[in-house]
């Protein structure tokens, strides 16, 4: 008979601490998730909690290399931009402004004909101005960090100057060429809180440059025109940023 207490005493109480247990475990795993939400939206709200539409400035830089028609004429160069950014719930949104100058992989091109030099061209920086806007779905991945993936599109605005002469026009040939192309860039990256408003990204994007930025530039002296066409190509970029939450 006490054998028998014994064991619905025993019984009772293993079914009290599997309870307790099952409540600390919900509790810790609310705990965590509330932090984690706190990370993912890079802020708190005014009770405290997180701020799910929060503003923000991104600060970054990183390289780019090229793909394509340029990729043969001009090297990789860093790449730097300015955001302006606006989360909402999950998604984070940017309006940015970018930079980047490639110079040529060789300063001078000579121009022959039956394999008589009779010139050359020298070409200056190949430089990008980018302007696009973008989304991106956020993951969080721990409580302090979140993968995310997402997309940017706009356009890249392309100046290109240049020298020339040719023994039939000995004289310092100059000018300028500039166009513009639509870009669509997939992107991925992963975020980590450095402060309840500061946060620090790495990210990689594909840009994939449309069209034919080609424009005929006429010189002022001489009233000699040129065109120039850089064609669809492609880029890759790798870069950090830090992102200002206010």
């Amino acid at each position: 008979m006490h054998l028998d207490n014994y064991l619905l005493i025993q019984k009772r109480i293993t079914k009290l601490l599997a309870v307790a247990c099952f409540m600390l475990l919900t509790t810790f795993a609310a705990n965590a998730q509330h932090r984690q939400s706190d990370a993912l939206t890079y802020g708190g709200g005014g009770d405290g909690g997180p701020d799910p539409t929060a503003w923000g400035i991104s600060v970054s830089g990183g390289y780019e290399t090229l793909t394509g028609p340029p990729n043969s004429s001009y090297k990789g160069a860093p790449v730097f931009s300015l955001s302006l950014t606006k989360n909402w719930n999950n998604f984070t949104f940017n309006g940015t402004v970018g930079y980047a100058s490639h110079k040529p992989k060789a300063d001078t091109s000579f121009i022959y004909i039956d394999d008589t030099e009779v010139g050359y061209v020298k070409f200056g920086n190949f430089n990008t101005l980018q302007f696009y806007v973008g989304a991106a779905y956020n993951i969080p991945v721990a409580d302090e960090a979140n993968f995310y993936i997402g997309a940017n599109l706009g356009g890249y605005d392309n100046s290109l100057s240049y020298t020339s002469a040719t023994i039939l026009s000995p004289d310092v040939t100059s000018g300028k060429f500039s166009g513009t192309q639509v870009f669509f860039a997939p992107k991925a990256g992963i975020s980590f809180l450095i402060s309840s408003h500061v946060t620090f990204s790495i990210e990689g994007r594909y840009n994939v440059v449309s069209g034919s930025s080609t424009k005929t530039s006429a010189d002022a002296e001489t009233a000699s025109s040129y065109s120039y066409s850089v064609g669809s190509f492609k880029s890759f970029a790798a870069t950090g940023a830090l992102n200002f939450i206010f």
